[in-house]
């Protein structure tokens, strides 16, 4: 099982999500969890930071791909930013920039 650890924190109008370590389901279960997460509001960007992200599997894109869709419809933004080595990659096969808006 691979470390993973998690930051949320506020920036002007975002929310910051900083994950280290591994992107993967016990990740997403903990992120899942945190009352932040749950109330976010209209006009707010959410920037998810995988500077920081050694590893990515398909629960973490399925995260990114939850947050997207419910950015479209809450009416606020999500952005990737960070990304490198082997989760860039992921996000690349897949057909996402770097950088994402919803």
């Amino acid at each position: 099982m691979t470390a993973h650890f998690f930051s949320l924190s506020r920036d002007g109008d975002g929310t910051v999500i900083a994950i280290s370590g591994a992107f993967d389901a016990e990740t997403v279960f903990d992120l899942r969890g945190q009352p932040a997460m749950r109330d976010v509001a209209p006009g707010t960007r959410v920037i998810v930071d995988l500077s920081a992200t050694d590893f990515m599997d398909s629960s973490g894109v399925g995260f990114l791909v939850s947050l997207s869709r419910r950015g479209q419809r809450e009416g606020w933004t999500l952005e990737i930013v960070g990304a490198a080595g082997q989760s860039q990659r992921l996000l690349q096969r897949i057909g996402w920039p770097t950088t994402l808006a919803s």
